[in-house]
Order: C-alpha cells, then structure tokens, then sequence
C-alpha cells in the first residue's frame, strides 16, 4: 500500500513538473533568482518598476488615493473608494485613512532572500511533493509584508496554515483582500519561524503551485525554482487574468465572495484544481 501511495507521488510530481517555469521565465515574471554570480537578484521590468525601489529612494505613492508621499512618512489623511471603480459611484472618495499606503520593496531587501534547503538524500520524503501555496498580506510602513501563509496537498488538503508578524508598522490589515483581522498578531510567528514550518514540507525539489506566486515567495523572502504559476499558465495574449476570472472560467466556481476577505486555502486548492484542469484539457 505505501508503495503504490509513493508510485502516485511520484507520477504527480511527474505530471506536474512539465509545467514548471523556465529559468527564463522566471526572471520575466519577476521572481527573485540566483544570478551568475551566485547572488540572489531580480530582473526588474518596465511593468515591475513600481513594486521594487533603489536604495536610498524614499519616495513613494499612495496604491489608494495616489498621491505622493515619503516612506518614513506615510500618516497623513488618505481619501480614497474602498472598491475602486465598482464603489458607490460617488466622484468624491466615499473612505478615509490616517496613512499612505505602497506596494514597493526596497532592492537593497534582496539580500535577505533565503534558498529553500537541499534535498537530505534520497530518502526526502519532501523532493516529490506538490503543494499549492498561498501567502496574504498587509500594508506596513516598508510596503506589503507577509501576514498568513497557507499550504494545501494536491487534494486540497491543509498541510499548513499560520500567521506572520510583520516587521513593520501595519498599517491596513487590507482585509478586504487578505482577510487578516485585528487579533492575528497573538497567534503570529516571526518570518524566520515561517520558514521553518514551511522547510518542514518543503526543499529545493518541491513543487510549489500558485497564482502571481512571484509576489508570494516576495513577501516570504524566499528563492525556489519549482514553481507552476497559474497566472503565467493561462496567460492570454500576453495578459494575466485573476484567479477569480480563471475559477470561474475552467472550474464553474466563484471565488472571492466572502465578505470578511480571502480564504488562503481557496485560493491554494484553487490553483491545484486549475494545473489539473490543464491536464484533462
């Protein structure tokens, strides 16, 4: 019986790793890599320049209201529609915040990226895993930093879910979209905690399986090569679409209707179910 079940892991694996990305690939879709001179480093392109700053420049803008502001700054009144376009329909912002909030991370943060562990030899039970993986994330004063992370088998089963404490200042808990609430800081590991959970099930030769997961393994300050990106996956002349669009499109299911935010673990089974999708296509 435990050799059939490790005969199906592998073929899984199998499956799965003809849809890695390329080496290519991934500088293009922004992950974090080791460069020629065994240096973790990023290609930064024209789309990315407003998710990554030089070091030494503080100057940010506001992703709510848009205006300008210093990042050793940010309090300030912020008016701003919580739902964007789709809002009340009022031209005069509907919500008011006390602080400025960004996406950028500085490059001089590179440095602290981490590799995912080496395989222990052969007998790793973690080389031929396949996991979704799904992070959310809050606005502190340094950008947006990581929150909760959640881990799912490819039955969609909870391998791990836990909250992430910031470094910085927060913010937004931005729960509209992360579904982090107030409290979560309680029940919260530091980031370097993260990783041990996290290297518990996973090493270099682990697949990892997300949506956007460049930004993912951003916040997380981690360097992994296995990836299958739902988003670079179903990519459509040469635009990305939402998980929610893609759910809805190739699954028949709606995502994203909870009011209280994100569900992590529906987001990360979601992007398992899309990669199997491809397979029966």
């Amino acid at each position: 019986m435990a050799y059939a079940a490790a005969l199906q892991e592998f073929e899984t694996y199998q499956r799965f790793s003809r849809l890695l990305l390329s080496p290519e690939n991934h500088k293009i879709n922004g992950f974090v890599h080791i460069n020629n001179q065994g240096q973790p480093d990023v290609s930064v392109r024209r789309a990315d320049w407003n998710s990554w700053a030089q070091p030494g420049d503080s100057n940010r803008k506001c992703v709510r209201c848009y205006k300008q502001f210093s990042e050793a700054e940010p309090d300030g009144e912020c008016r701003f529609h919580r739902h964007g376009k789709d809002c009340c329909g009022n031209p005069t912002p509907c919500t008011t915040a006390t602080a400025h909030v960004h996406n950028k991370t500085c490059m001089s943060e590179i440095g602290k990226f981490i590799k995912t562990p080496r395989s222990s030899g052969q007998f790793d039970g973690r080389s031929y895993k396949v996991f979704g993986i799904d992070t959310e994330m809050v606005y502190t004063e340094y950008g947006m930093e990581a929150a909760r992370a959640t881990v799912v088998d490819v039955h969609g089963s909870l391998v791990a879910n836990f909250f992430i404490k910031p470094t910085g200042r927060i913010l937004d808990l931005n729960t509209r979209y992360s579904g982090v609430t107030e409290g979560f800081l309680d029940i919260a590991v530091s980031l370097e905690e993260a990783h041990r959970i996290l290297f518990h099930h996973i090493n270099e030769n682990t697949i990892l399986v997300g949506h956007h997961l460049s930004n993912d393994l951003k916040v997380l300050k981690l360097i992994h090569t296995n990836v299958v990106d739902t988003a670079v996956l179903f990519e459509s002349r040469g635009r990305y679409q939402s998980l929610k669009v893609l759910a809805k499109r190739h699954l028949h299911k709606e995502i994203h209707n909870e009011v209280g935010g994100h569900d992590s673990t529906e987001d990360a089974s979601t992007c398992i179910e899309l990669v199997i999708k491809c397979f029966l296509r």
